[in-house]
């Protein structure tokens, strides 16, 4: 027969338990947008490329793939990385790398929301029909969530794309992209 002492024991060990298990789940749903710790990260993302000066109005599928670091350690400050675009349509392919400034500020202490202005640099070539080839730079803005501290996903409302030199006619063009996406942080 058992103790009464060994059925409280067993009681509070199984209460106990339960608390743990149902503490550690609030706690993880909790982390879930808690600052991020990695300073590495690499994403995709797509979206439209929309012609706006010397372009004629064309729109592109635009598909964009970034390799960075922060220099602070975290998930936080100034990053610097490789970027590399393609955008297709209207019979017309281009391809652009080069290099990316940019800044991860936290909206708040306790929150990894982060909102990122950005600079590339680098080369821009336009294939189909011809070639065309230019010096290329984007200004742009985005809003990024870091999720469990190893997703991450990304919006960018604010993308102007510059091209100066022999493009397509032109020496001077300008789009506006709009850019959604996801990655991860390493």
């Amino acid at each position: 027969m058992t103790s009464p002492r060994r059925i409280r024991l067993a009681r509070l060990a199984g209460h106990l338990s339960l608390a743990a298990v149902l503490g550690s789940a609030a706690t993880a749903q909790a982390d879930i947008l808690d600052p991020g710790t990695r300073p590495a990260f690499a994403s995709f993302g797509l979206g439209p490329a929309i012609g706006a000066v010397n372009l004629g109005g064309v729109t592109q599928f635009k598909m964009e793939q970034q390799l960075g670091y922060h220099f602070s350690g975290d998930s936080s400050g100034i990053a610097l990385g490789l970027q590399l675009a393609e955008s297709v349509g209207s019979g017309v392919f281009i391809f652009q790398p080069g290099a990316k400034l940019a800044w991860d500020a936290q909206v708040a202490d306790d929150l990894a929301i982060y909102i990122t202005p950005s600079l590339a640099l680098g080369y821009a070539g336009a294939f189909g029909g011809g070639s065309a080839h230019a010096f290329n730079w984007q200004i742009a803005a985005e809003v990024k969530a870091i999720l469990g501290d190893r997703g991450l996903l990304f919006f960018r409302p604010i993308g102007l794309d510059f091209f100066a030199g022999d493009f397509g006619g032109t020496s001077f063009a300008m789009r506006y992209d709009l850019i959604l996406g996801g990655g991860v942080t390493f």
